[in-house]
């Protein structure tokens, strides 16, 4: 009666199998590209317009459809064997194969941890990795926009060919210093290379790369000294797929900044056990210089704070002297900074730029605008909400592992008594800053947060090592979940818990490597290839005395950057038309702002909003009436345009 039943169960599967497959297959057969797309338009759409890559995918789920479709065919006709194949898997060799099978999975997942818990052979797919990345993207150009690296490296360049650490405008020196946040920590070593190896983007590129390796290497042995050798380990390969080996931007200041940050953390951990006052003040002055090179780090000194706040109520307090001398050398080291800087364009100039530099960025420090005459509240009830929705919280955030691993690190802190200042540093540091981001970050969420990505992954390390250690000390034999013997219980959860961890580090650590080189090789093809063909033309078609102007962010920094002579970078948005020399002028349009309303894809320049739309207008009028396209470079989507200014036109406009 049973296998009669059994029997019946599966031809009434299969049968509705078959109603399903033919369903599918008649559904992709009617509902062709043009149909879906108007049926979308017509009933789910709100305005009844579709953005380009909607339509594409739409045209192409049609074939998508009908392979469903074969697949549920196939999967019906082969039914009735594959419960028999099952029947006969479970029932003649009950689970003594499928048990077998298993445990010699765990086997080979566990010669796999013993093979990466030996530090030669990590560091050698390390290195493999790194150089794999590194030494292409020196050549290949930044991820995440020309304009980082052209902007902030003008007073790097000035500094080494004229000694004015300033961006040369029209007016003289330093007139856009104050909208670039990279500081003297990164830009001084680049005047550095630019003195000795020329001007020349690829030299600084390669420094940065160096900056890289330093700061992996800075965390892994952060995470080794506060540990031990198979979480840092751990560590260094979930912390290499983050940190930007395809975004190369020579002149970016978050990675200087921690690699001087935990240069100066250690320094401060060495004087504390040293008790030596010179380790402390060399720990103020590297958290000195990467508050000068990206000025979120401050919140080290913050950090310091709170953990000798923490150690004092823990009864286990620090003299005065590991806040106070480590302050002090942060303040020292700006003030020499700021002297520089008065000594380089004078008095005047500096405090215009400080006060230009805060109406600039202060809003990014504070939460509120801090731009004149405008009034806001500094706190906000939405904040968090508005924070969060900005960022991808399944692939930054990390949420389902971010946030159990640092309350397991306050755990074992506690359980250590408090004793564990390295622990309760980097703690501080990272709760420090999220709850800055948090309640107070007015932009750019995600650059922001990368710091906070970056440390978390010392206690989410810690936490999976210590889970999949614990769960490999169970011997016990493996059995489905279904048995009654609670051991066997046991050693099945224990099984799959190795299995979910193998998943995350695989998941964290291997997959997105191949995002990565997918990133490289197609920027390389859509901005670098493109700009490269660009720069061709420029140097040859070109007049020598010519200028070269944009917009904002589309200023084309890059011209000045040749190493032959100055080519006056002239942005018409803040430049009056007085300004503007009978030169021969040419105005350039870079992908990273597009004329017309962008796609998904890298640059997304969001242009959706009133304000932008109007500003989209202006900025295509003033093509169309005073400019003259001479040539496009690269695809459809990313391309540059290079015009010629009619100085005419221009000049009769600025008269009238």
């Amino acid at each position: 009666n049973m296998a009669s039943t059994t029997s019946k169960i599966v031809k009434i599967i299969q049968l509705l199998l078959f109603i399903l497959a033919i369903l599918t297959i008649a559904l992709g057969l009617y509902f062709n590209g043009p149909h879906l797309a108007d049926f979308v338009s017509k009933n789910i759409s709100i305005d009844g317009n579709l953005k380009p890559e909607t339509v594409q995918f739409l045209y192409g789920i049609q074939l998508k459809i009908i392979i469903i479709g074969v697949l549920l065919f196939i999967l019906a006709v082969t039914f009735r064997y594959i419960m028999m194949l099952w029947d006969f898997i479970t029932k003649k060799i009950q689970s003594k194969l499928l048990e077998r099978i298993i445990n010699s999975i765990g086997k080979f997942l566990s010669s796999i941890y013993a093979a990466g818990t030996k530090e030669k052979f990590l560091f050698g797919i390390a290195v493999i990795i790194l150089l794999g990345f590194l030494i292409p993207s020196i050549f290949y150009g930044p991820y995440g926009g020309f304009h980082v690296e052209g902007i902030n490296l003008q007073p790097a360049k000035n500094l080494a060919v004229h000694g004015i650490y300033g961006t040369l405008t029209t007016e003289g020196f330093d007139q856009y210093t104050y909208r670039i946040s990279a500081g003297p920590g990164i830009l001084l070593p680049d005047a550095l290379v630019f003195k000795i190896f020329g001007v020349n983007v690829y030299n600084v590129r390669a420094l940065y790369m160096i900056f890289v390796v330093l700061a992996i290497f800075m965390l892994y042995y952060s995470v080794r000294r506060m540990y031990d050798k198979n979480v840092a380990l751990l560590a260094l390969f979930l912390l290499i797929p983050i940190m930007p080996l395809t975004g190369n931007q020579a002149a970016d200041a978050y990675i200087p900044g921690i690699f001087y940050f935990l240069v100066g953390a250690n320094f401060w951990f060495k004087s504390i056990e040293t008790k030596k006052n010179s380790y402390l003040i060399l720990s103020g002055i590297l958290w000195g210089i990467s508050f000068q090179t990206q000025w979120l780090f401050l919140f080290a000194i913050f950090a310091v704070l709170a953990t000798c706040i923490i150690l004092y109520f823990a009864k286990n307090s620090l003299k005065s002297k590991y806040f106070t001398v480590p302050t002090l050398g942060v303040i020292a080291v700006s003030l020499a900074w700021t002297a520089f800087r008065i000594m380089n364009v004078g008095l005047k100039q500096e405090f215009n730029h400080l006060r230009q530099f805060w109406g600039e960025h202060g809003h990014r420090a504070v939460g509120v605008t801090t731009e004149v005459g405008s009034v806001q509240s500094i706190f906000s009830i939405l904040r968090p909400i508005e924070s969060l929705v900005q960022i991808d919280i399944w692939r930054d955030f990390q949420f389902f592992i971010a946030i159990p691993a640092v309350i397991y690190a306050f755990i074992l802190i506690s359980k250590r008594k408090w004793t564990d200042y390295r622990s309760l540093f980097f703690l501080n540091f990272t709760i420090i800053w999220f709850s800055w981001w948090l309640f107070f970050n007015y932009d750019l969420p995600e650059t922001h947060f990368f710091i906070i990505i970056i440390v978390s992954q010392f206690f989410i390390a810690k936490l999976l090592y210590d889970i999949w250690k614990y769960s490999t000390e169970y011997k016990g034999s493996f059995v489905d979940l279904s048995n009654d013997q609670e051991t066997k219980k046991e050693a099945t959860i224990f099984y799959l818990i190795r299995v979910i961890i193998v998943c995350i580090v695989i998941g964290k650590a291997v997959f997105p490597l191949f995002t990565k080189a997918g990133e490289l090789y197609n920027n390389n093809l859509k901005l670098v290839e493109p700009y490269h063909q660009m720069m061709t033309y420029i140097n040859n078609n070109t007049e020598k005395d010519a200028v070269f102007s944009g917009w904002g962010w589309s200023i084309p920094w890059y011209v000045d950057l040749n190493g032959k002579m100055d080519r006056i970078c002239k942005d018409r948005e803040y430049f009056p038309f007085s300004q503007r020399e009978k030169v021969p002028e040419y105005f350039i349009v870079s992908p990273e702002w597009p004329l017309v309303k962008v796609t998904d894809e890298w640059p997304s320049v969001i242009v959706e909003n009133k304000w932008s739309i109007e500003q989209n207008n202006l900025r295509k009028k003033f093509l169309a009436e005073d400019c003259t396209l001479l040539k496009k470079f690269g695809g459809i989507k990313h391309h540059w345009l290079l015009y010629k200014v009619n100085n005419d036109n221009i000049n009769t406009i600025s008269k009238k």
